[in-house]
């Protein structure tokens, strides 16, 4: 997520599912860092997205918005493709962090969508990724948070 990524900051990821993939339905990350070199995921993402286009795509639910077309790719919600995406965030940090015990897993799902429906989007989504960034700046720990 363009514009969120600090060296020192908190490694915060949202994940919609990319629809217009020839391979089906697939989770799609849209990430605030970049690996270290040669390190990989097994998931296809980006850090190229500004963060009110990661939120308009991984809360792209069928039935209730449209589908999200950003650089000739379709997004909906990353409940779609990963109803859970909890496997997605240790992954990743196993990635980020070889070898480190992972501390805490913060994952935000339904109770945060019905919470924007109630309060402007902006707003909820300032707010709560206040409380993530606060909570990943404890030293010598590893927090992964989920939207």
């Amino acid at each position: 997520m363009a514009g969120t990524s600090r060296l020192d900051g908190p490694k915060v990821a949202m994940i919609g599912s990319l629809v217009s993939d020839n391979k089906g339905i697939v989770p799609y990350v849209f990430r605030n860092y970049n690996f270290p070199a040669m390190v990989t995921s097994n998931y296809r993402g980006s850090v190229r997205y500004k963060v009110w286009e990661a939120v308009r795509a991984s809360s792209a639910a069928p039935g209730y918005f449209d589908e999200c077309l950003m650089n000739k790719k379709v997004f909906q919600d990353g409940g779609m493709s990963s109803n859970n995406s909890t496997h997605i965030a240790i992954h990743e940090a196993q990635q980020l962090w070889p070898g480190e015990p992972l501390q805490s897993v913060v994952r935000a799902g339904r109770k945060f969508r019905r919470m924007c429906n109630r309060i402007k989007i902006s707003y909820t989504l300032s707010i709560y990724l206040g409380k993530i960034t606060s909570t990943f700046s404890i030293s010598g720990q590893h927090w992964i948070g989920q939207i």
